[in-house]
């Protein structure tokens, strides 16, 4: 049985702002959310090809509780964050969520960099103390399918979960997992999209590629990701 497939709510967190108000409202008068990399990270600047980046450089109110957050790296927070928004926005109520009917395609291109490089340090500690630095939560916070994972927790949802992996296609294809699993009656609803946070690891891997942008490094708001 084929169903047809309906999307009742969105959200999102970008450089160009919160939500589809803020966002609509950049796009519509050219708002850039593209800047230099020399002015948040001078030392970084000097390394890497290019100087064009965009963050999320305003404040979030998530208002998560503790039970939640400890769990959490700053890509599970951005994920949560927009995954109760679009909850409220669908107005699909608890009992349905947890009903089994409803599922979470979500995913990242790796985890919480930011983490990971925790870990990392913590290990080549020159005073051998790595283990006792690793906190018991930073798995839970640096893995692949910590999108998924805690989206999940956080809202009880007992559906099927898929956490996508497939870097600059990780949302699209989650959309399109969503899409298959409610057109062919497998979920009556999915939860879908992804996350990712900037961190240098990233960055630099890119950069390294010369995948990055570096004609507009002394002119960032000019760059082609500005909508005029």
């Amino acid at each position: 049985m084929e169903r047809r497939v309906v999307i009742t709510a969105e959200a999102a967190i970008t450089p160009i702002g919160h939500g589809k108000k803020d966002i609509l409202a950049s796009l519509t008068h050219g708002v850039s959310g593209i800047k230099n990399l020399k002015e948040q990270d001078d030392l970084l600047g000097k390394y890497l090809h290019s100087n064009v980046y965009g963050i999320i450089d305003y404040d979030i109110t998530y208002g998560f509780s503790r039970k939640f957050a400890k769990t959490l790296g700053p890509v599970a927070y951005y994920a949560c964050q927009v995954a109760k928004e679009a909850i409220d926005q669908s107005g699909l109520d608890q009992e349905f969520l947890s009903s089994g009917r409803v599922g979470v395609a979500y995913g990242s291109t790796h985890g919480s960099p930011s983490v990971q490089r925790h870990i990392y340090e913590a290990f080549f500690d020159p005073e051998r103390r790595g283990y006792t630095k690793i906190n018991a939560t930073d798995y839970l916070k640096s893995m692949a399918h910590t999108t998924a994972v805690n989206i999940t927790r956080m809202f009880g949802i007992t559906g099927r979960v898929i956490a996508s992996c497939t870097a600059c296609t990780t949302a699209s294809q989650s959309i399109g997992y969503g899409y298959e699993a409610v057109k062919y009656g497998l979920q009556d609803a999915m939860l879908c999209g992804a996350a990712d946070e900037y961190d240098t690891t990233t960055v630099a891997v890119f950069d390294n590629l010369l995948a990055c942008s570096t004609a507009f490094n002394d002119r960032p708001s000019a760059h082609p990701g500005r909508l005029t």
